[in-house]
């Protein structure tokens, strides 16, 4: 029934959660490259993601939901044993001349680099506005007169551009420095999703949509996060910064829900409410980028 299935979808989540400490075990194998480590390992991701999803719906369709299970399972376990062979001396952690860090530093928010609190403020104000529109505009699209296919094959579009950028990302960061890169993606993704806001032709909208630009953010944010944290601390830096992002676009997708049902009248169009409540997340692209 739908409550079990609830709980167990979150369950699920919680331990996906797992997938962020392969980019800090990348960043201690690949210390003078970590960029190109993160951004293989985020196209790599996004590319089985998408070949599974085809093949595990071709598998329900034809063989029924265990069939699928049975699937997954095997799957899981294959990753269980591959993660038992990984060689967790391969990085001589007392020869890294990496300082001991104090029992007072270990708390939550307690890091070497003051740099890593901004990383994780700026991570978590991009996600937020990015929650508001970047994740609702599929809808947004259909509403401006594109049907619920064409809508699909964007969004395979978009995945597909996304694979390309993360692989070729992390090469950029390391050869240009990560902050120049974060900057001019920060720049770009603001301006470009904030004349998104404003209201743009139809076709306009769709061409800002299949601009991938959100590789270029996290793998140069993640790449900061693992120049500016110690090895002990990186695991936790990581972590959180995934935490920044899903709690950021949590909230957006809450306040543009909230904003959306005030706004919402008999005197005024869905396209209208879009717009206006799309127009307020201006300024919260702009502070994430001032950040």
């Amino acid at each position: 029934s739908l409550w079990p299935f609830f709980f167990a979808s979150m369950a699920l989540m919680v331990v996906l959660g797992i997938q962020r400490l392969h980019f800090a075990l990348a960043s201690e194998w690949f210390p003078e490259r970590k960029g190109e480590a993160i951004g293989i390992l985020y196209a790599f991701g996004y590319l089985a993601t998408a070949v599974f999803a085809v093949v595990d719906g071709s598998i329900y369709q034809w063989l029924g939901i265990w069939a699928t299970c049975i699937t997954s399972a095997i799957l899981i376990a294959i990753g269980t044993m591959v993660f038992l062979r990984i060689d967790t001396d391969r990085i001589d952690r007392n020869e890294a001349n990496v300082e001991t860090i104090s029992v007072s530093k270990m708390k939550m928010l307690g890091f070497e680099s003051k740099w890593v609190k901004w990383c994780l403020l700026g991570a978590l104000l991009v996600a937020i506005p990015r929650g508001a529109v970047v994740l609702t505009s599929p809808r947004y699209i259909e509403i401006r007169g594109f049907d619920i296919s064409m809508t699909s094959l964007f969004e395979s579009w978009a995945i597909i551009t996304l694979v390309l950028l993360y692989a070729f990302t992390g090469w950029v960061c390391d050869r240009f420095g990560a902050e120049k890169v974060l900057l001019a993606s920060a720049l770009g993704y603001g301006v470009l999703w904030s004349l998104f806001s404003i209201g743009l032709s139809p076709w306009l909208a769709v061409a800002i949509y299949l601009i991938p630009i959100v590789p270029l953010l996290l793998v140069s944010n993640d790449a900061l996060l693992s120049r500016f944290s110690t090895l002990e601390e990186r695991n936790r830096g990581l972590g959180m910064a995934g935490a920044a992002a899903y709690v950021g676009q949590a909230i957006g997708i809450g306040l543009i829900v909230i904003l959306m049902t005030l706004l919402e009248g008999p005197e005024i169009s869905d396209i209208d409410v879009y717009h206006l409540a799309y127009r307020a997340n201006i300024p919260l692209f702009a502070l994430a980028v001032g950040v």
